[in-house]
Formats: structure tokens, sequence, C-alpha cells
């Protein structure tokens, strides 16, 4: 190329000949026309799949949630017994014996359908029915002593001055209609039956357990 010289750049063109009756022009419109349609079309799907492919999926479940309500747990509470110290001329005398309670907390009188207290401790077997609870195991304890409970109160239908069996299984049950919580009894010192009396502690052990629905 010569210094100077301008570029060259050959472009082919190519030429249709149009139709040059009415007709003919129109049928070319509606060709080119189709041909647009199809193309818009065609970029109306590769659209849509785009949108589709890039669309974020989601799953469900399901959560299970199950429960109940319930009313509180009672309690039982016991109250002691301190005998102090008992002549052994008259030591069953009833000025010696001691009032305690046994009382229900924690729970609505009014749910409950029963409730009873049972009583379970070493028995003496030469006091009848099962009523006289022994003396703990000790080399100071007095001999020809043992301990029974009677039903202090009528309240929830027991009779006054029953002795309470100490074999666990005998339940005393409370009253509920009454709405009372409490239990009366009373503790007293009683003599074994062929066996002599001497001096030395007198402490005992029962258990007392509560049932209730």
């Amino acid at each position: 190329m010569h210094p100077g010289a301008a570029d060259r750049v050959r472009i082919p063109i190519e030429l249709v000949e149009l139709p040059t009756d009415p007709a003919g022009v129109t049928r070319v419109g509606e060709l080119l026309g189709e041909e647009m349609n199809i193309r818009l079309k065609g970029l109306a799907a590769v659209a849509a799949y785009a949108l589709m492919a890039g669309a974020v999926q989601a799953q469900s479940a399901q959560l299970n949630i199950t429960g109940r309500v319930v009313a509180a747990s009672c309690t039982i509470s016991v109250g002691a017994v301190a005998f102090g110290d008992v002549p052994i001329a008259n030591f069953t005398d009833s000025q010696y014996a001691k009032t305690f309670q046994v009382t229900l907390g924690n729970c609505d009188m009014a749910t409950l359908t029963r409730a009873s207290v049972t009583f379970a401790g070493t028995i003496v077997p030469e006091v009848s029915n099962s009523t006289g609870l022994a003396l703990n195991d000790a080399s100071t304890r007095a001999q020809g002593v043992a301990v029974s409970v009677y039903i202090n109160e009528s309240t929830h239908g027991g009779s006054v001055g029953t002795a309470v069996r100490f074999d666990g299984a005998t339940a005393y049950p409370f009253l509920l209609a009454s709405g009372k919580n409490t239990y009366d009894f009373q503790a007293k010192l009683v003599p074994v039956p062929g066996v002599a009396l001497r001096t030395g502690t007198a402490n005992a052990t029962a258990t007392v357990t509560l049932s209730y629905a």
C-alpha cells in the first residue's frame, strides 16, 4: 500500500428483487412479521425457563406439640410427737398423751377424688390388731412399753379413740367433701402384755404414706 493511500474494504451487496404488485408486498410483510413473532416467542420461552431454573425451592414439615395440664403433686407432713419424761408408775395416763396432725399440702382438695394415709412400722406382736409400735432398738430403751396411735377426730368419718394399725395396709381416708386437709391423731405409751416394765428411752419410728388420686 502506498503512503497516503486510503484503506479499502470490499462489502458484498446482494440485491433482492421485491415484487412490484401490492399483493406481493403484503406477503413479504407477512413473512417478515411471522419471523419476528417466532423470534419473540422463542426469546420469551428462554426467559421463562431461566426464571424457573433460578426460582427458590421450598418444602414444609409439620411440628407436633403434645402436653397435659395436671394438678400439682400433693405432699404430706406429720407433726412430731415428744412425750418428754413420763413416770413409769402412770405412763398410761391420758395426761401424757400427745396429739399430732397429718397434713395434706400443695394439692387442691376440690380436684381430688380420694386421699388416704396408712401407717407402717415394727409391730409388737403382744399388742393386739397390729396397733402396738415397737420402740427403736437401743441398749437404753424402755422395756414393756409400746406406742399406740388413735384417731382423734370424727371429721373424716373415723371413730374417735380407734387405734390405727401399723401394718401399712389399713387406710384412713380423708373426707374430701369436708374441705379439711388435716387429720388429727393422738399418740400414747401403752404397756406390752406379759413383759416387765423397765425405765429407758421411749423413741419409736413409723412411716406414714399418703395415697391420692
